[in-house]
């Protein structure tokens, strides 16, 4: 309920707030984004909330699940740690960087 009545707030706003052509038509742009977006992230974080084995999106994943929960979750703490952490420092890297900026 509350999605809709967001939608209408923005709507009225829009009416309202938008005085030239090229602002309505960056706030439209604004707007169907949001209308896209939402339900799709809305749809992935269900997803990611409730893993439902049953039902998979992954079978060899699901498998894993039921089968063997420690080495499932030992699995998702090695792809955790690996491909969503900060990277780390390349000292190197910064001096490379500086010698491009220089050069140009």
């Amino acid at each position: 309920m509350f999605f809709y009545r967001f939608h209408a707030f923005l709507f009225v706003a829009f009416l309202l707030l938008t005085h030239s052509f090229e602002n309505r038509l960056i706030f439209l742009f604004f707007l169907l984004v949001l209308l896209f977006l939402c339900p799709a992230l809305l749809s992935l974080q269900a997803l990611l909330s409730c893993p439902n084995p049953d039902d998979p999106q992954d079978a060899q994943v699901a498998g894993q699940y039921k089968k063997d929960h420690a080495l499932y979750v030992k699995t998702a703490k090695f792809w955790t740690d690996t491909y969503a952490q900060k990277p780390k420092k390349d000292n190197g890297a910064e001096e490379k960087i500086k010698k491009v900026t220089e050069q140009e």
